[in-house]
């Protein structure tokens, strides 16, 4: 039989109790989601040790991560609620807290990924980054053989959770068959914000 032995997700979840009311239950609704995509481990069991073949493991995974995201990751949640219809819309569909720009500039001094001649010549890397937040993925264009690449790009995101939320950022060099990673970079938006408002003042 073909099975899952054990399934586990690992991530910051986060619970909210609202709209507090004056009545029993005293909560409105209970809302579920992730901050971020979280970590995936399923265990297989019987025929479905299929899925250990390389390649179709990580495949299995990413599209179950995909449904997963499409209902958990923010914006997205899982309301369940205490009282009326009418008065959970707000929170379904909540209003953003903020939008945050980012400025994808430039990188220096990369790592060079390309070799040709069986590693005995070294090329350069073709970069590329992903920005994310929460469910909201943004990918740059490939600079092609370049260890100091430049963008110039500007992408903006909703910010639903503060604090909370941070901007992921990873930078990849573009390969035929995997990409490579050259680095990542965890931004606390809190932290944005709170630049922001002393730079106001």
């Amino acid at each position: 039989r073909a099975g899952v032995k054990s399934i586990q997700l690992h991530g910051t979840l986060r619970v909210i109790l609202e709209p507090l009311i004056g009545d029993v239950p005293l909560i409105g609704a209970v809302s579920l989601f992730f901050l971020r995509k979280p970590l995936l481990e399923i265990n297989w069991t019987g025929l479905s040790n299929l899925l250990d073949v390389p390649g179709l493991s990580g495949l299995s995974d990413n599209i179950i991560l995909d449904l997963i995201s499409n209902f958990l990751v923010l914006p997205n949640r899982i309301t369940v609620p205490l009282v009326s219809e009418a008065e959970l819309a707000r929170i379904r569909f909540p209003v953003p807290r903020g939008v945050v720009r980012i400025h994808f500039i430039e990188a220096q001094d990369l790592m060079s990924k390309d070799t040709y001649l069986k590693g005995m010549v070294k090329g350069k890397s073709d970069p590329y980054g992903i920005m994310k937040v929460g469910n909201q993925i943004f990918q740059s264009k490939v600079i092609k053989e370049n260890l100091n690449p430049k963008w110039n790009s500007v992408y903006e995101a909703l910010v639903y959770e503060s604090p909370g939320q941070d901007l992921e950022i990873e930078l990849f060099d573009e390969d035929r068959d995997k990409d490579d990673p050259l680095g990542s970079l965890m931004i606390d938006l809190t932290e944005v914000e709170k630049a922001h408002r002393s730079e106001e003042h």
